[in-house]
């Protein structure tokens, strides 16, 4: 609690957000748009249902909301670096989505860093795939590393 806030504070942290980690997340919300990704009407009723619980209104009365709450239509020369992870074969968030929000980040000028997992959906399914994505996590890990990990010297000044 207060001790954390302190040491924040004194070291001189920052509240902002200093990079991202996705993983298979959806980028555009448009629910047309979205919905005529997936191939198959089981998995579009399925996620229908599950923005809709999301969102908490229907799209076709509040279509701006559901814009809104996408990352997509957010991106800006300022956001923090991204890294994203997703799978090829994914039918719940497809490819798309992060295809386009990395492109939409790098016209941003925005350092992205996006790794397909070939053959995956949304999440590993066995253990090759499994490994795969364990490895795209230890990238993660390293960007992680480079973007939030303060040089030793620095909090030595700035905690003295």
């Amino acid at each position: 609690g207060g001790l954390t806030t302190f040491a924040i504070i004194k070291i001189g942290f920052s509240s902002k957000v200093q990079c991202v980690v996705d993983i298979y997340g959806p980028a555009d919300l448009a629910l047309t748009r979205y919905l005529n990704q997936i191939k198959t009407p089981d998995e579009r009723e399925l996620l229908r249902n599950v923005l809709m619980t999301f969102i908490g209104k229907p799209y076709d009365e509040s279509p701006d909301i559901w814009h809104e709450a996408s990352p997509l239509f957010h991106v800006s020369p300022d956001d923090a670096p991204f890294f994203i992870i997703h799978g090829s074969d994914d039918m719940i968030v497809p490819l798309e989505q992060s295809i386009s929000l990395a492109e939409s980040l790098k016209k941003a000028k925005v350092e992205v860093e996006l790794v397909i997992i070939e053959g995956m959906g949304h999440g590993p399914q066995d253990e090759e795939k499994h490994k795969r994505f364990m490895q795209a996590l230890e990238k993660a890990m390293d960007f992680f590393d480079r973007h939030l990990r303060a040089p030793v010297d620095k909090i030595t000044e700035k905690g003295e």
